[in-house]
């Protein structure tokens, strides 16, 4: 990932946070879809780019136990502590920029969670996962996608709409889900599909999908306090603890889309 967005980085703190409660909430449907994928598609080999501390993918390797998995990331703090973590027999971590200059190859599945939208050049990371699957391989970025219109009150609305603003500010892609089937078709993939996930209390528990909302409001609030102030960040807190009993009306939602593409 030698274009990711910098100001990403050096916050590992709360990245940490963000890892660890995105893992909570949504592996309940990632690793029952990349499961299926990986027995359907007879997978041996994965690569996972932007793993962060490793928590998602050393989940899927525990369920996985003969595929073998290559885990990089950009942050070395954030490798050192997936070493100290995970350290499984069928997955190993690197710390290692992913571009047209990455030694390793012909990997059965290549894996991006949440970390295209920090790139500074999308196109070019396709272009090179392209490179280094091995004919039939595929390509899966799993991204957040901001809806800013589905609201059910005032103070969602608010978080969203300064979410959609906090990702603007930093350079990074809130609805980059909408361009990758065209990316990946330009770049060369084939069968491209694209899934759109609905994320609320309802699907993956009340306590998890708030921990979500408490990370990012944590690491918006790090990034950006001009924008995300200690009075915004507290509001939303205290939304998410009195939201997580709320026991009716309208819920809350997040989306989170699952692309694909096949290396011909």
């Amino acid at each position: 990932m030698s274009n990711v967005n910098e100001r990403i980085l050096g916050i590992i703190d709360f990245v940490r946070g963000c890892y660890e409660a995105q893992t909570r909430a949504f592996s309940a449907f990632e690793y029952g879809y990349l499961g299926e994928l990986i027995l359907k598609n007879k997978v041996t080999s994965v690569l996972d780019v932007g793993t962060g501390e490793g928590n998602f993918i050393s989940g899927l390797a525990g369920l996985t136990p003969s595929v073998m998995y290559k885990a990089v990331d950009a942050d070395p703090e954030l490798i050192s502590s997936a070493r100290e973590k995970h350290g499984t027999a069928n997955l190993s971590f690197e710390h290692m920029l992913f571009d047209h200059s990455f030694p390793y190859g012909n990997f059965d599945l290549i894996t991006a969670r949440f970390a295209v939208e920090h790139m500074k050049n999308v196109p070019e990371f396709i272009s090179d996962a392209f490179t280094k699957l091995r004919s039939g391989g595929i390509l899966m970025i799993t991204e957040y996608f901001i809806d800013t219109s589905y609201a059910g009150n005032s103070t969602w609305k608010l978080f969203r709409d300064k979410e959609l603003e906090f990702y603007h500010n930093i350079g990074s892609h809130p609805r980059i889900s909408l361009a990758l089937p065209k990316y990946l078709k330009d770049q060369g993939f084939s069968g491209v599909e694209s899934v759109l996930r609905h994320v609320s209390p309802a699907t993956v528990g009340s306590l998890e999908f708030y921990d979500v909302i408490r990370s990012y409001a944590n690491l918006y609030s790090a990034v950006e306090p001009g924008l995300w102030t200690k009075e915004l960040k507290q509001q939303i807190l205290d939304y998410c603890d009195t939201s997580q009993t709320r026991a009716s009306g309208r819920e809350d939602v997040l989306f989170v889309s699952q692309t694909t593409g096949i290396k011909p």
